[in-house]
């Protein structure tokens, strides 16, 4: 790769090495690109970029992220057709604890969940890292440029994560979509509104630094 990469291709890269890692396994994916499992833990979780990640991926697939998108659905559709034979994952205590803390908080960042249950946030971090290798979470960037460079991620549940929750499908689904803002539509007004909630309080702290009488600042939503 010529040159920094952009934050939209480390981010087309990392989406399609966790679609890989999820795909291949997590060892054989960092075998495969010749680093250490933490290096491509760090990079598929934390902020920390690997140029050997970048460089690797990019000359395997291509370096515009049109390229890395196309990859990563096709291995999305590898991996579909071997779903439907792969038996479903066993949630642990740790594991249902965190899929129901997605449940009731979905598109939360980390920090925000580990005020909410009281839990280090590496330690919900690494727990969600889990979950996302067995296919029962995903995240996506908080991709407001007002909120900084590094934005972090928000997290929320599979459709494979809600159906291990409720223990297969059918009436525990459906209790589990009635009772959790889960469901594709409330996605979409959280998504939007947590957008605007977050642009404001940036706003917001702004004014608060620069006001000289330290006078508190109100949001009225």
């Amino acid at each position: 790769m010529q040159g920094e990469p952009s934050a939209d291709q480390t981010y087309a890269v990392r989406e399609y090495l966790r679609t890989r890692a999820w795909w291949r396994g997590v060892q054989r994916t960092a075998d495969e690109y010749g680093v250490s499992r933490s290096t491509l833990w760090r990079f598929l979780w934390t902020e920390h970029v690997s140029p050997k990640l970048l460089a690797a991926v990019t000359a395997e697939v291509g370096a515009s992220t049109s390229e890395l998108r196309r990859a990563a659905e096709r291995l999305r559709s590898l991996n579909g057709a071997v779903e439907t034979n792969r038996p479903r994952p066993r949630l642990t205590s740790a594991d249902k604890q965190s899929v129901e803390l997605l449940c009731h908080t979905p598109l939360a960042t980390v920090d925000e969940m580990a005020a909410f249950i009281r839990l280090p946030a590496n330690t919900l971090r690494e727990r969600l890292a889990r979950l996302a290798g067995k296919g029962l979470a995903d995240s996506r960037p908080l991709r407001l440029q007002l909120l900084g460079a590094r934005p972090q991620r928000r997290f929320f549940p599979t459709r494979e994560g809600i159906v291990a929750l409720a223990g297969g499908e059918g009436a525990g689904t459906e209790r589990l979509m009635r009772l959790y803002p889960i469901s594709r539509q409330w996605f979409r007004v959280l998504g939007e509104r947590l957008d605007a909630v977050a642009a404001l309080y940036r706003v917001a702290s702004i004014i608060a630094a620069l006001d000289a009488s330290d006078a508190p600042v109100v949001v009225t939503h």
